[in-house]
């Protein structure tokens, strides 16, 4: 993946919440996959809370659920910030401002306020140069796209790099379309590059 964090938008409309987050729930399925592909923080929009009225213990109880499921997949509680929201209504999202008659309940942060509260991760930018490919198609003869995600040192253009498992060393040529520049770890880039053999780089590479 690209990211370092995730925002999960929860329904909590009455039945859709359940719904979404049954055994074969796409909820479920969702933030299973984000564990999977390595995100470690988490921002739970318990959205359309207006539907339950602004109910404290309906939002406690889907707070209580998610949180036990993330737990058994490795999310460090720390890692998590619920919030309530109405994207409808406006409430919640860009600023912190409710109405106290509906929602003396809630102290915490809005959507924007809780984005800014998560950790950068390091970027390693000291260490071997390292990239994971995320997707990668021919062009032409010889010449391949990557998409890719610099996970630590810094990626120069032009040089020439080493892909793993396939043990095969491509020349770049460019990278987010210039011909000269510099990527620390943590840029997403585009590159274009020679390959000398007609085998594919596959998803998951490095």
């Amino acid at each position: 993946t690209q990211a370092d964090a995730a925002i999960l938008v929860i329904d909590a409309s009455p039945g859709a919440f359940e719904a979404g987050f049954s055994e074969n729930g796409q909820t479920r399925e969702h933030v299973t996959i984000c564990r999977y592909l390595g995100i470690n923080q988490i921002i739970i929009a318990v959205n359309k809370i207006d539907s339950s009225l602004f109910n404290q213990k309906r939002y406690e109880e889907i707070c209580s659920t998610v949180k036990a499921y993330l737990k058994k997949i490795s999310f460090l509680e720390d890692n998590m910030q619920f919030v309530p929201i109405s994207a409808t209504l406006g409430y919640n999202i860009i600023n912190c401002d409710l109405p106290h008659e509906i929602f003396n309940w809630y102290t915490g942060l809005c959507i924007l306020k809780a984005l800014h509260q998560l950790n950068e991760p390091p970027r390693l930018a000291d260490r071997p140069l390292r990239l994971s490919v995320s997707s990668s198609f021919k062009m032409k003869s010889k010449t391949i796209q990557i998409f890719a995600r610099v996970e630590s040192g810094t990626l120069i253009c032009p040089s020439t790099l080493l892909v793993l498992p396939l043990n095969e060393t491509i020349q770049i040529i460019s990278v987010n379309d210039k011909n000269e520049s510099r990527h620390q770890s943590g840029s997403q880039v585009s590159l274009v590059a020679k390959i000398l053999s007609d085998q594919d780089i596959e998803v998951s590479s490095v």
